[in-house]
C-alpha cells in the first residue's frame, strides 16, 4: 500500500511538472476594439476571444491587461475601473471564450493597447505560470469642438458692397475681369462667349472666386525655444479651435486643407500636407490629425508658413491658429499677407505686436472678440 500511494504521488508530480510546461500551451488570445476614433468621454467596446486548444482544462486561469493612461474600463453598471482589466476563470477543454467589455478615454491623444498577461495555476495550487501575449491596438481620442462666436461676423453676408468682410462667402455677382484657363478652375466658370472671341478658354474673375480654397495652418509654438514655455491648456484650446474651423468649413462645402508643426504622435515622418477637400472622409483624415497633436515642435511656424504661401498660391484665405503670438512670428505674418489674398490669426492672448492687414480673433478669458483692422 505504501508503495502505491508513493507511486501515486511521483505521478502526481510528474504530471504537475508536465503541467507547468504545457499549462498555456494551446491557449490563444485575441482582441480588438470596434472603432480606433472616438469622441472624448464616449464608449467604445473592446472586445476579445480566449481559447483553449488542447484537451486538458484549466482549472485557474487569469488574464491581466494594463490599460492606457486616461481609458478605463466601465463595469456592468456603468461605473468606472480604473488601472487595469483582470478576470480569472476556469476553462474546459477545447473552449472559446467570448467577452466584450466597455471602455471610455478622459482625454485627447493617440493610445496604444499593448500587451496582455496570461497565467495558469498547476494541478497542486502551488505555482503560478505566466506568459506575454504581444498585441498592440490603437486608439485616437478627437478633441472637443470650441466655437467662436466672432467667427459667424467674419464671414458676412453674400450679397453686399463690403467684401473685406467677406472672405469665406464666394460672391459671383461682383465680376471683376477675365483671364485664361488654368485647368483648375470649374467648368462653370468659363465664359464661352469671350472664349470664342480669344480663341483660348477665358474664365470670370469674381471679387472671391468660385473655387476659393483656404487653409488652416495650427501652429503650437508658444515660446522660443518651444520648450521653454509650454502652455499646453492654450495649445489644447487651439486644436478644438482648429476642429470648429474645419467642421465649419466642410459644413459650408468650402474647400480646406491642414497642416501642423506638431508632432503628430504615431504619424512620425509619415504626416504630409492634407490638401484642400470637403466630406466626410476628409474631415475624419483632419479630425485623426488633431487627436495626435503632440506638443512638441518639428519645425518653426515661420518656416511653415513660407512653405504654404510658397507652394499652394491658389489659397485665398489662410487661417493661422496659434496659441499666442510671439515676436519671431510678427515678421513672417506680415510677409504672407502681402502675398495672399486674406490671412487671419485665431489666438488665445491678445498680441502685443501691431498686425496691420491682418484680421484677428482673439480668445483671452473665455471671451471671444474679433479684432478687423479698418
Amino acid at each position: 500500500m505504501i508503495y502505491l500511494f508513493f507511486a501515486i504521488i511521483i505521478v502526481g508530480l510528474l504530471l504537475n511538472m508536465v503541467w507547468e510546461k504545457y499549462a498555456l500551451y494551446g491557449i490563444t488570445y485575441q482582441r480588438s476594439l470596434d472603432r480606433t476614433l472616438v469622441e472624448i468621454d464616449e464608449s467604445f467596446r473592446i472586445h476579445i476571444v480566449i481559447e483553449n486548444d488542447k484537451p486538458l482544462p484549466l482549472t485557474f486561469f487569469q488574464v491581466r491587461e494594463l490599460l492606457p493612461e486616461y481609458v478605463h474600463i466601465l463595469d456592468k453598471e456603468g461605473k468606472v475601473i480604473r488601472g487595469s482589466s483582470t478576470f480569472t476563470m476556469m476553462m474546459l477543454p477545447r473552449e472559446r471564450v467570448r467577452r466584450t467589455y466597455e471602455a471610455r478615454a478622459m482625454k485627447r491623444g493617440r493610445y496604444l493597447f499593448h500587451d496582455v498577461r496570461l497565467s495558469a495555476g498547476d494541478l497542486l495550487g502551488l505555482q503560478v505560470m505566466s506568459s506575454e501575449v504581444s498585441l498592440i491596438q490603437e486608439l485616437v481620442v478627437l478633441p472637443k469642438r470650441l466655437e467662436i462666436p466672432a467667427f459667424y461676423d467674419l464671414k458676412g453676408d453674400y450679397y453686399g458692397d463690403i467684401s473685406v468682410r467677406r472672405w469665406i462667402a464666394e460672391d459671383p455677382v461682383l465680376t471683376m475681369g477675365f483671364r485664361e484657363y488654368t485647368g483648375r478652375e470649374p467648368m462653370k466658370s468659363i465664359n464661352w462667349l469671350a472664349s470664342m472671341r480669344n480663341g483660348n478658354l477665358i474664365v470670370n474673375s469674381y471679387d472671391y472666386t468660385t473655387d476659393n480654397k483656404v487653409f488652416i495652418l495650427l501652429n503650437t509654438e508658444t515660446s522660443r525655444p518651444f520648450w521653454v514655455d509650454i502652455k499646453k491648456d492654450l495649445i489644447e484650446n487651439s486644436v478644438e479651435t482648429t476642429r470648429f474651423l474645419a467642421e465649419e468649413f466642410d459644413r459650408e462645402g468650402i474647400p480646406y486643407g491642414f497642416d501642423t508643426n506638431a508632432s503628430m504622435v504615431g504619424l512620425e515622418g509619415s504626416m504630409e500636407r492634407i490638401l484642400p477637400g470637403t466630406g466626410t472622409g476628409h474631415l475624419s483624415v483632419v479630425l485623426e490629425s488633431l487627436g495626435r497633436v503632440d506638443y512638441t515642435v518639428n519645425v518653426k511656424f515661420e518656416s511653415l508658413l513660407w512653405d504654404v504661401v510658397s507652394d499652394f498660391d491658389e489659397y485665398k484665405t489662410i487661417v493661422v491658429v496659434t496659441p499666442r503670438v510671439i515676436e519671431e512670428h510678427v515678421a513672417a505674418l506680415l510677409d504672407a499677407r502681402r502675398k495672399v489674398m486674406n490671412l487671419i490669426v485665431v489666438t488665445e492672448a491678445v498680441p502685443e505686436f501691431d498686425l496691420p492687414g491682418i484680421e484677428v480673433l482673439v480668445r483671452e478669458g473665455g471671451e471671444e472678440n474679433a479684432q478687423i483692422p479698418s
